[in-house]
């Protein structure tokens, strides 16, 4: 659904589909792909640390946000209403199916809404930690708006200097920099407010640059942006580097920066009718991100025990009352996997589940997940996001 309040910029919708997927890919290889385990390629090695997915969705959040409201008085309490009615739905539904689930207790629904973070099942966390965020920068900009972009840029310097000291009291009193950097609004909103650079520059500063040296400059970053994260696996990723270790002081930094030129560089270049098509279907992916992003982890639980049940080698469809037709299919479709890619059957069972299991996700169960976010964006968000007003005052600039 596209905003009231700005122009459609379709590149930050293909980089929005490029983040949930990064986000499914990490909650999906730890079922098949040993935490220990380190590729000879940069770019596997990317894949793998995929909750690098969570920086980059901060990032663009702070771009569009800047991009829309800089330089315009923001009605607050309209501005809250549009966050609610873009997030409540999907968090109401799956709060009642977590509770379900006993992931949360009684009381747990009423924690939620303390917008702390208790009770925040599946991936809900990171929402909270924008919604964190979302309701404290409108009134920053507001304050802002009659100031000079020196004093706004020292401000936001302020912002980033008292996170980074808060860090330091939380490492004083827990040994830990990893919790603070990566699950709070502390960390985040780094990442965030690199963002805002990045929109701000988008906006403001008119780049004359050809396609042709934009493509140079993004495939630069994209190169030190999948070596980073590679690097960064090879000293242990996020399941190994010690949580007291300073990477992850400055690793909200580094990834704000990285993925925020990435960002702004996409979003420079023009596509030209031949590339149409593949810009309007990511696109699309990007405007049901949302909910792919809410409904992978349950979605991930469901088709790891559809595979360890059915398909693992060890398929025993009678057990599942399983129809022979379905059984049949889900055989062809394992053979076909095997011959295509010719994964070799005299490995181990373990390896070859493995390789299997890598194929079921990204080619069964990625598809899959993507026409439930499209019926789940049809059904529980395009209803409320038609409810959306404008929240935006022209008349005020930032001199």
């Amino acid at each position: 659904m596209i905003s009231k309040n700005t122009n459609y910029i379709a590149s930050l919708d293909h980089l929005r589909w490029l983040a949930a997927f990064l986000v499914f890919l990490w909650h999906s290889n730890t079922n098949f792909i040993p935490k220990e385990f380190i590729s000879k390629y940069s770019i596997i090695n990317f894949f793998l640390e995929g909750h690098n997915g969570v920086a980059l969705f901060f990032c663009i959040s702070g771009f569009i946000f800047t991009y829309i409201a800089y330089g315009k008085k923001i009605n607050y309490f309209q501005f809250i209403k549009n966050r609610f009615l873009r997030v409540f739905p999907l968090i109401f539904v799956f709060l009642i199916f977590a509770s379900l689930l006993g992931k949360i207790n009684d009381d747990g629904l009423i924690k939620f809404f303390n917008f702390l973070g208790g009770g925040a099942p599946f991936v809900t966390w990171s929402i909270i930690v924008e919604l964190q965020i979302y309701f404290i920068l409108p009134v920053f900009f507001n304050y802002l708006l009659n100031f000079n972009i020196k004093k706004v840029i020292i401000f936001i310097f302020g912002i980033l200097i008292i996170s980074f000291s808060i860090k330091f009291f939380f490492y004083a009193y827990k040994n830990d920099f990893r919790t603070i950097s990566y699950w709070s609004v502390f960390g985040r909103i780094d990442q965030f407010i690199f963002g805002c650079f990045a929109g701000y520059f988008y906006k403001n500063i008119k780049i004359n640059i050809t396609n042709k040296y934009l493509f140079i400059l993004l495939f630069l970053n994209l190169f030190i942006i999948i070596e980073f994260y590679s690097k960064f696996r090879l000293f242990g990723g996020y399941t190994s580097i010690p949580t007291k270790s300073l990477i992850w002081l400055f690793l909200p930094y580094i990834e704000g920066f990285i993925w925020s030129i990435l960002i702004f560089l996409w979003c420079c270049i023009k596509f030209d009718k031949a590339f149409l098509f593949l810009s309007k279907f990511f696109s699309y992916l990007g405007s049901i991100s949302y909910s792919t992003y809410m409904i992978h982890v349950p979605f991930i639980h469901f088709y790891i025990w559809l595979y360890t049940n059915i398909l693992n080698f060890n398929l025993s469809s009678n057990s599942l009352g399983l129809a022979n037709d379905f059984a049949n299919l889900i055989f062809a479709i394992q053979k076909s996997f095997v011959f295509i890619f010719s994964i070799d059957t005299s490995l181990s069972l373990k390896q070859q589940a493995v390789e299997m299991g890598v194929l079921f996700t990204l080619f069964i169960a990625y598809p899959i997940l993507l026409i439930l976010s499209s019926i789940f964006n049809e059904i529980l968000e395009k209803p409320f996001l038609s409810l959306r007003s404008k929240y935006l005052d022209k008349n005020n600039k930032i001199t």
